[in-house]
């Protein structure tokens, strides 16, 4: 019902407005690139473009993903790098590890270095249970030979040189970054806040007054509060299952301004020196033509 009412109020009140409204068409320079891939440990940060990536050991097997409606997808022969081959990268790689794996989606996913060898469940190309281990997970830059493959280019796949299939849950696309961090007993989550847009009406990143949704005309600067006694490793700012910016450092924020107008899902997702990840949702109206 709310999604009814509000376009209808605020029609009238987005022709009053819209006519006072700059045109602003800026890109969102914080996007980052598809073609590139960022590994970082320890303050350490190194950027891979798809031909550096391409000049590290390759790793090549095979593999599929059972989804949860029983459906298998695959196996298909990849070609990519092993996440040991990137922890390697570093002067003083970690003995043991957590990888935390972003994705232009938005997605955040965090593994342990036993399930990075393999230490996961595998399937039969029927679906049916066939054990725990003998597959090694991979960033695939190729399927069946080609490079402009689903979810590329580039994703985590799991394989081996037979035919393999692992839960799709574990299958990472559109990969932009991944995080190593020293193997931790710590199961805290961090603590996560999203301090603006709240509720009410906000013309040209200024609250004027409550309502019971955001309504937001012209940009505005997303502020997140985040903390953790690890320490906060990243702050994500998604819109609509598409990664707009990161923020390491507070206070976390972004400056939201492009043409966005409409009904969108904002999402803040933050994840911790451990490897913990925390997520806050917030649906809004926003108004920036």
């Amino acid at each position: 019902m709310k999604k009814i009412i509000i376009p209808l109020f605020l029609f009238v009140f987005f022709i009053v407005v819209s006519a006072s409204l700059p045109c602003q068409n800026g890109a969102v320079s914080d996007l980052l690139p598809s073609s590139s891939l960022t590994l970082r440990y320890e303050g350490e940060e190194l950027l891979f473009t798809y031909d550096d990536l391409t000049s590290l050991e390759a790793y090549a097997g095979n593999g599929g993903r059972l989804k949860v409606t029983g459906e298998v997808t695959g196996p298909f022969s990849y070609t990519g790098v092993r996440l040991l081959t990137f922890i390697n990268q570093f002067d003083a790689p970690p003995a043991s590890y957590k990888a935390v794996v972003v994705s232009e989606d938005g997605l955040v996913q965090t593994f342990t270095a036993a399930e990075t060898a393999g230490d996961v469940m595998v399937y039969t190309t029927q679906g049916e249970e066939n054990g725990v281990g003998g597959v090694t997970m991979m960033l695939a830059y190729k399927e069946e030979g080609a490079t402009d493959f689903s979810g590329g280019p580039f994703r985590i796949a799991w394989v081996n040189t037979g035919q393999p299939v692992t839960d799709a849950f574990l299958w990472s696309k559109y990969v932009c970054s991944i995080d190593f961090f020293d193997d931790s007993s710590d199961t805290i989550l961090p603590s996560l806040s999203l301090e603006k847009p709240v509720n009410g009406f906000y013309i040209f990143n200024r609250r004027i007054f409550p309502f019971i949704t955001p309504v937001i005309f012209g940009g505005i600067t997303v502020e997140v509060k985040a903390s953790d006694a690890s320490g906060i490793a990243q702050v994500l700012f998604v819109v609509d299952e598409e990664l707009k910016a990161q923020d390491a450092n507070a206070p976390y924020q972004w400056e939201w301004d492009e043409h966005v107008v409409g009904y969108h899902t904002l999402t803040v997702v933050t994840y911790d020196a451990a490897g913990n990840i925390q997520t806050q949702q917030q649906d809004l109206w926003i108004f920036n033509p």
